[in-house]
């Protein structure tokens, strides 16, 4: 294990060390493998080596509530809903807070019927 390299990263993989210099040399990389491959782990890594701000991006809140644990505070870990929510003008996003009806409450509230077709007319 080299002096440099923290103990949960004893032993990294070629791969893992290809994203650990492309991020040192500010280069732009995407991490893609399966479930378990160490993308998180290389990630951290990375977090670990910058000093400047970076971004997880997690596709649902347990996984970006579980990252901030693992990643220094200089990584800001949220998932990418909320990224897109908090670009979006207040007045659009104050709506999805308006209380929520069923299709049949609305159809009552309109009094609506069952619709019928009689041949190929909607009556």
């Amino acid at each position: 294990m080299s002096a440099s390299m923290p103990a949960y990263m004893s032993d990294p993989t070629d791969e893992q060390l290809s994203a650990l210099n492309m991020a040192m040399d500010h280069k732009s990389f995407k991490v893609v493998a399966y479930a378990g491959a160490g993308k998180t782990t290389t990630l951290k890594l990375i977090g670990e080596r910058l000093r400047g701000r970076g971004l997880y991006l997690a596709f649902n809140k347990t996984i970006a509530n579980d990252a901030r644990s693992k990643f220094p505070p200089h990584v800001e870990c949220r998932t990418f809903h909320s990224l897109a929510y908090r670009h979006v003008a207040r007045d659009i996003t104050a709506k999805l807070s308006l209380p929520r009806f069923s299709p049949k409450r609305l159809g009552d509230d309109w009094v609506c019927s069952p619709s019928k077709y009689v041949g190929k007319w909607m009556v």
